[in-house]
């Protein structure tokens, strides 16, 4: 009888054993494994690339911006799951909240002539990537002049904005 109870608790140990090694290995290969050709080091090649892109977009954003504003254009740039965080209100906007606010905007008397400067990125990998900016209005808006980090991914090979967070700068001369 003490040879099977003795059995019964290796087997059972055995088999706690294993079900946890199951879950280590299978904790392993979701988390390194499930986006490896997004892992692989990029090419200067491919950074300058993506960079390009992703620059091209976050000027197409702030040029539907300038001038009347133009709601078709600044909505092309969104990802359908985007979200918009605007001088620190909350919560934030998405998709619909921001259609909404670009097309009021077609009504107000506004002209933005916006520019870019103090531009910085960061790739995170092949389809994800951050571009920075500070941006100014030459025609004096206090609402034209800001800084902001527009978050972008890639799907099916196109550029698309995610996040948008922008916020007030003030003078320090």
């Amino acid at each position: 009888m003490e040879n099977h109870t003795y059995t019964r608790r290796l087997k059972s140990v055995i088999m706690r054993f294993l079900i946890k090694c199951f879950i280590i290995l299978l904790t392993s290969v979701l988390f390194f494994n499930c986006s490896t050709e997004n892992e692989r080091s990029l090419t200067e090649e491919e950074t300058k690339q993506i960079e390009k892109q992703t620059l091209s977009l976050a000027e197409n954003w702030l040029n539907s911006w300038s001038g009347k504003v133009d709601p078709e254009k600044m909505m092309s740039n969104y990802h359908s799951d985007m979200k918009y965080v605007w001088r620190g209100v909350s919560p934030p906007g998405n998709y619909e909240t921001s259609k909404a606010g670009a097309e009021s905007m077609t009504t107000l008397d506004t002209y933005y002539e916006l520019i870019m400067f103090n531009v910085d990125q960061t790739i995170v990998d092949r389809n994800n990537a951050v571009v920075f900016f500070h941006f100014d209005d030459r025609n004096g808006s206090p609402y034209g002049k800001g800084a902001v980090s527009l978050m972008m991914t890639r799907r099916d090979d196109e550029w698309k904005i995610i996040y948008v967070h922008e916020s007030t700068i003030e003078n320090h001369e």
